[in-house]
Formats: C-alpha cells, sequence, structure tokens
C-alpha cells in the first residue's frame, strides 16, 4: 500500500512531520496568535490586580514580594501554565470573595496570587521564548512587556 493512501483508521495510526506539525502550531500560526492574546489577557489582569500592592501593610508587602520570588522559582519547576492560570483566577475570585469579609483572609489571598501570578509570568516568557520563530518570538514578548507597562495606566484610570 502506498503511504500515500494510509489514512487515519482503527488499523492505522496518522503520521504526521514535524514540518507538517510546525505549521499548525508554529511561527505566527493561530494556535500561537491565540495562546499569545490568553497569556496577554491574564498577565494584564494581574499587572492591574497587584500594581497598587505597595500601599499595603508593608508585612503583606514584604510576603508578597517573598511568596512572588519562591512563585517564579517553584512553577517553572513544578506547575504548567494552565495550571498558574487555573489558580490566578482561582485565588483572584476567592479573594474578591473574601474582600468584605476579612482582611487577613484578603491578604493570605492576595499573597498566593502573587506566587502564582509571578509564576505564570515567568511561565508564560519561557513559553514565549521557547515557541515559534524568531519574529513571532520578538513580537510576543513586546506585546507582553508593552501590556505590564500600560497596566499602570489602565488602574489609574
Amino acid at each position: 500500500m502506498d503511504r500515500s493512501q494510509i489514512h487515519a483508521t482503527p488499523e492505522h495510526e496518522t503520521e504526521l512531520t514535524i514540518e507538517k506539525a510546525l505549521e499548525f502550531a508554529g511561527d505566527n500560526s493561530d494556535y500561537q496568535k491565540k495562546r499569545l492574546f490568553f497569556i496577554s489577557i491574564i498577565i494584564l489582569a494581574f499587572a492591574v490586580l497587584t500594581c497598587k500592592i505597595a500601599f499595603l501593610d508593608p508585612v503583606v508587602f514584604l510576603l508578597f514580594l517573598a511568596a512572588s520570588g519562591l512563585g517564579q522559582l517553584l512553577c517553572l519547576a513544578y506547575f504548567s501554565l494552565d495550571v498558574c492560570a487555573l489558580a490566578i483566577m482561582i485565588f483572584s475570585g476567592l479573594s474578591a470573595i473574601a474582600f468584605p469579609f476579612s482582611q487577613l483572609l484578603t491578604h493570605l489571598l492576595f499573597i498566593c496570587l502573587g506566587f502564582f501570578g509571578r509564576g505564570f509570568f515567568a511561565c508564560s516568557l519561557l513559553y514565549l521564548n521557547e515557541i515559534g520563530g524568531d519574529r513571532f518570538r520578538a513580537w510576543s514578548l513586546i506585546v507582553i512587556f508593552a501590556l505590564w507597562g500600560i497596566s499602570s495606566l489602565l488602574s489609574a484610570l
């Protein structure tokens, strides 16, 4: 049987070459653009949430910085990008719910948000550096850092 006649059936597995896979998920593909869009939204939301951290209690500020540093190291090794994004969503929601009731619980959840948020930021930078070609890599990092900088302006509005 000719290799061009093989189709995906229970008897045969579909073969996909590296070149064909990169065409679908590589440099400047729709998949990478969607992924960059979602990463940008999460980083923008996290940056807006945390840009006023310096105005909190100094102890909370110090714990937030320590948790952020730990998150930057540990999330790269032990958590995926999707797990960090899910944790950001969960801790953001829980801290919004706890805000009117308990300042201590809100600060604790905010510290957890710093851990996973900074871990997500580090994981996303690593992810964007490892995928795609030079053009996508350069533009995606420009988008991420521009959004991080714009977040301060957005929070002032």
